[in-house]
């Protein structure tokens, strides 16, 4: 069929919503900031927003879908004849994104909405089993895997099971691969360069007989083929489940009858080797073995992030993060007591577009929660990838220019981080604001409630903050960071206030009259942070508003960057620094371009960053970390992430002994919890997808959405973590950070979903990022700068003996 008759032919059907309505078409104010608005026929469950376009794809919990073809200001419906019950966006090809109906007939964009096409599968997507329904290929866009159950459309049938298919021209035509599976990817997912072209692997049940949701005490083995299942290789007997991090593959293996876990790392997808914890951490004599009841994997450039969960009273959780060497074998102890919830989401954060900055809240009494007290938390940072943390600085005066009262030894910056964020797609960062983070906190002793919270913003990476308004707030950049807003989420209201100068001076904006104030929801931008316009998702009797602003006409003079005069434009070099006040991190000293605070322009095109790296530093004892265990006798590696040259070579002192055969492989920023099961429970998840150039939001996997028969999908992945999901009772992928949709109703309406085993994982793609979600078993924040390539993902592996 031509592709482009059916286009056409769709698009014809597309129409404005006749039951969606529009509340203030079009207003404008002096300044010449432009709004408008429209009503949805019901709340949204996700989002796509496409690089490079002013095309904003939504799907709303009744199933339908709505374009926007100028960045939120018009809307009509898509697809009226075809309630569609999740989206997915490709993570590798994002102008790919698949529309996945109730039935065999599906449709499909492969330019970012331009046209649709449809396409047929043998089976109707999942939906009653656990699972990922669509999978994609890093290298070939039209590379396709799809799940469908069979016999499953009544109640206890005998044989109703899972059936995957395989497809090599983007589902023109599908051929089967094998049954009864919970999962199937391509071993090319995720970073993975060195697997097999045609690899496949799967999770797929020992027991291939009778009704798949029965099969609670069935092995599954992860299996692969590079032939397309003509034969097939066993990795794992036995499996909680698998799931890819940028270049690495993790697998989780039960021991000692599911009451343990050991992991396995593969860069290839066939060869795998366990990772290894230190020795005096209480772990088993077999390093290998985990005996912990739930650890949370965390994706960085160069090496893993574990939070390992030692304490798991219910609402008391907290536990130690560990850093791996550089191809994930071999962990240390990086920060212990840092906080988690009862979910698996980590309070844990890597900052946007500068490598090895990071965030986390650490439990200061953790002697007393043991007892039964609440949790005091203290935020601590890092800027050399956990080798050092320290308490974040206070800012000397609030935003009313009132000197800040407390003892020196409790007067710190506190800030509200994932497991407590009420919307996790608000990330600190975004990768193309570089240097800037913002978030809700507080100066003093310990973390205080998230209501009497206030505003703060760094300009440096984390090492000086101050505060830029009274009140917690939603927040969001645009423009490369030279714009910024903030909206008040706890209450309706009908404005929203805005800084182009980086909180120097702030101006409120009125978007609708006060007789239709509305409870802000979401922000979200255009996914590289290019653009001056807004889309604010706002909640109005029960139906979801998207309001429309648009701040370009407010600064019509572009900057000016000009590499030949640089005095005389409108940028200025900064380099981020070490603890030491030394601009090198890493080893190296880069620069980065960035606005003069008080011009006042707009940047527009995406700046190239870092603008160059300057020089590699002399090394010194920050470049090298103590392994603490076994194989290194002088005590010491460099850090995965250094550059540095010359000078201390620490790691060079004793004879030098290799780690085990297994290539080195990098990380995207992601989490992952991992959970073993002793038998079938109840499972609960809540993910979320964030698309905003980073691993900053957080996703829904697919097998989730689906689970909700249309509620839940995942596509974004977005600016994280990926947030997080955790399973009592098995795997659970959760943030995937491709881009995918996000939304704060993801989370409400997974908490009303019940899970089974680890369907969830993302396997390949991490399905939304797939997303992470950056990372986070936490939740994966993912920044979409192709540079940060970061997925929104969280897994909890939890050793069900739980109370």
């Amino acid at each position: 069929m031509d592709k482009n008759k059916v286009s056409k032919r769709i698009l014809a059907n597309s129409k404005p919503g006749s039951t969606a309505s529009s509340l203030s078409s079009r207003s404008q104010q002096p300044g010449n900031i432009m709004s408008s608005a429209f009503m949805f026929t019901d709340r949204i469950e996700n989002y796509i927003y496409f690089s490079d376009t002013d095309r904003v794809i939504i799907r709303t919990m009744d199933g339908k879908i709505w374009i926007s073809d100028n960045d939120g200001y018009n809307w009509r419906e898509l697809f009226p004849d075809h309630k569609v019950i999740s989206i997915h966006q490709n993570p590798y090809f994002q102008q790919r994104v698949y529309f996945i109906t109730e039935g065999i007939n599906h449709l499909i964009t492969t330019d970012k909405g331009a046209n649709f096409d449809k396409m047929n599968v043998p089976l109707n997507p999942l939906t009653n089993i656990q699972g990922t329904t669509i999978s994609f290929h890093n290298t070939d866009p039209d590379y396709l895997i799809y799940l469908g159950e069979r016999n499953c459309q009544r109640d206890f049938t005998s044989d109703c099971h899972s059936e995957a298919f395989y497809s090599k021209n983007n589902g023109r035509i599908w051929i089967p691969i094998t049954t009864y599976v919970r999962s199937c990817f391509w071993g090319r997912g995720g970073g993975i360069k060195d697997a097999h072209h045609d690899s496949i692997l799967c999770e797929q049940h020992q027991e291939q007989l009778g009704n798949q949701l029965t099969l609670f005490d069935s092995s599954v083995q992860l299996v692969s083929s590079e032939n397309y299942f003509h034969e097939k290789r066993i990795l794992f007997d036995n499996i909680i489940g698998v799931t890819i991090f940028g270049r690495y593959m993790v697998a989780a293996v039960p021991k000692d009858g599911r009451m343990n876990l050991r992991l396995f790392v593969s860069m290839d997808g066939n060869n795998f080797a366990p990772a290894s914890f230190p020795a005096n951490f209480g772990l088993s004599p077999e390093v290998n073995t985990l005996y912990y009841k739930a650890f949370t994997i965390m994706e960085s450039v160069d090496s893993l992030w574990i939070h390992v969960t030692t304490n798991v009273q219910r609402g008391s959780e907290y536990g130690s993060i560990f850093t791996s060497n550089s191809n994930g074998t071999y962990y240390v102890d990086s920060l212990k007591n840092v906080n988690r919830n009862e979910m698996g989401i980590v309070d844990f954060e890597k900052m946007q577009g500068i490598e090895g900055i990071s965030i986390a809240n650490v439990v200061t009494n953790p002697g007393q929660v043991n007892r039964g007290d609440h949790k005091k938390l203290s935020t601590h940072i890092t800027v050399d990838a956990g080798a050092h943390w320290h308490k974040i600085e206070a800012p000397k005066r609030d935003s009313n220019g009132d000197l800040y009262i407390c003892p020196p030894d409790t007067c710190f910056l506190n800030l509200h981080c994932y497991s407590e964020r009420q919307n996790p797609h608000d990330l600190f960062s975004l990768s193309s604001a570089v240097g800037l983070m913002v978030g809700v906190g507080n100066v003093g002793g310990h973390l205080t409630d998230h209501r009497d919270g206030n505003m703060f913003l760094t300009r440096d990476a984390g090492k000086t903050w101050i505060e830029i308004a009274k009140g917690a707030h939603l927040w969001e950049f645009a423009d490369q960071g030279s714009l910024l807003i903030l909206a008040d989420n706890k209450q309706p209201t009908n404005s929203i206030k805005y800084t182009t100068n980086e909180g120097l001076t702030w101006a409120t904006y009125e978007f609708t009259t006060k007789d239709n104030r509305m409870i802000i929801e979401d922000i979200i931008t255009q996914p590289d942070g290019t653009s001056q316009k807004y889309v604010l998702f706002g909640l109005k009797g029960g139906k979801t508003v998207a309001i429309h602003i648009d701040f370009s006409p407010l600064r019509p003079n572009k900057c000016v960057l000009d590499l030949d005069h640089p005095d005389d434009d409108d940028f200025e070099l900064w380099s981020p620094e070490n603890t030491r006040g030394e601009k090198c991190l890493f080893g190296h000293e880069s620069v980065y371009h960035r606005r003069i605070r008080d011009h006042d322009c707009y940047i527009g095109a995406k700046l190239v960053q870092p603008r160059e790296i300057v020089r590699d530093c002399t090394c010194t004892e920050e470049d090298y970390e103590c392994i603490d265990f076994y194989y290194t006798p002088s005590g010491y590696r460099k850090v995965a992430a250094s550059t540095c040259r010359g000078g201390l070579e620490l790691d060079k002192l004793g004879e030098k002994i290799m780690c085990p055969s297994i290539k080195r492989f990098g990380n995207v920023w992601t989490v992952f919890v991992i959970s073993a099961i002793l038998s079938v429970g109840l499972v609960f998840g809540i993910l979320y997808y964030r698309q905003h150039a980073g691993f900053g939001r957080i996703y829904l996997p697919d097998s989730v959405q689906q689970v909700r028969s249309n509620i839940l999908s995942s596509s974004v992945i977005t600016k994280l973590v990926k947030i997080a999901a955790v399973i009592p009772t098995a795997i659970i992928g959760i943030i995937s950070r491709i881009t995918l949709p996000r939304l704060l109703s993801d989370i409400t309406n997974m908490i009303k979903t019940t899970l089974l085993p680890s369907y969830f994982t993302n396997s390949g793609e991490n399905e939304n990022a797939h997303t992470f979600l950056d990372e986070q078993t936490d939740i994966l924040l993912q920044d979409h700068s192709s540079s940060e390539c970061l997925i929104d993902n969280a897994t909890e592996f939890d050793s069900f003996n739980n109370n």
